[in-house]
């Protein structure tokens, strides 16, 4: 990669860009700093595009971050990683959960870049979202579903295929991976990339269905609040109202649209 390349993209775009990077990678101001051999001020007016960045600097940080120069000077390149988003949910010992999350953040921001790419625009439907008010929430997750489904036409049948649902009608970004059979579904928004949902290959067709629907109620109430979703959580069955975190994680609440709205 030239200097030319360096020169002809905005010391703002490479600043945000390598914030952006640093941050997936857990370093610091300081450890990025140092590793250029510069103050942390000056680190930090690199990252607001207040000064211009040399090539070795460049060449030095990508290596520190674990990602190449060329994607972050490439135009097409997609600078938006959900993976910080999820930091305060995952345990450290929780691999699984960590490594679901870099799935949904590589398979989103690849398939953003192709459709920079081709010039395709993926229309979003979104329903309004819905907030979680006090009073009876199973009623206002019934009344919920029933609007959404009414939106979408789908009358009272049960969902036989969410992901294309999903997919097709609502424009929501859906994954179906295998990966650790802990981790049922994960979910995530962003301005640039919408709304993005995994859902476990290893589980069969009617569990996945369900986290799907456990999703929708998250994605309606508080999608701006990413969700990890294991297997072993007490709403996470068929028995159950599905639970979901709120904006305060440590209250249990029925989901706003999940077995009302795939059953």
């Amino acid at each position: 990669m030239s200097d030319s390349s360096l020169s002809q993209t905005s010391p703002v775009d490479i600043g945000e860009r390598l914030r952006l990077a640093r941050e997936t990678a857990n370093i610091t101001q300081k450890q990025a700093a140092d590793a250029i051999s510069v103050a942390r001020t000056t680190l930090v007016a690199i990252e607001q595009g207040q000064r211009r960045l040399r090539i070795d600097e460049l060449q030095q940080l990508a290596k520190l971050y674990r990602v190449s120069v060329n994607a972050i000077l490439r135009r097409e390149a997609v600078h938006v990683d959900l993976i910080p988003r999820f930091r305060k949910l995952v345990d450290a010992k929780d691999h699984a959960a960590a490594a679901a999350t870099e799935l949904l953040a590589n398979l989103a921001r690849a398939e953003v870049e192709l459709e920079n790419l081709l010039g395709v625009k993926r229309a979003r439907n979104y329903p309004p979202e819905r907030p979680i008010l006090s009073g009876d929430v199973q009623m206002q997750a019934e009344q919920d579903a029933l609007e959404l489904r009414q939106r979408l036409g789908l009358g009272f049948a049960p969902i036989a295929d969410i992901v294309t649902l999903l997919e097709m009608e609502l424009g929501i970004r859906v994954y179906v991976r295998r990966f650790d059979g802990s981790v049922s579904g994960v979910f995530a928004y962003d301005d640039t990339l919408g709304a993005c949902m995994l859902l476990n290959a290893n589980h069969p067709r009617e569990r996945r269905n369900q986290t799907g629907g456990h999703e929708v109620g998250h994605f309606v109430s508080v999608r701006h609040e990413p969700e990890i979703l294991h297997a072993d959580e007490p709403g996470n069955s068929r028995k159950s109202v599905t639970p979901m975190h709120s904006a305060d994680r440590s209250r249990r609440l029925p989901v706003r649209s999940g077995r009302s709205f795939t059953r």
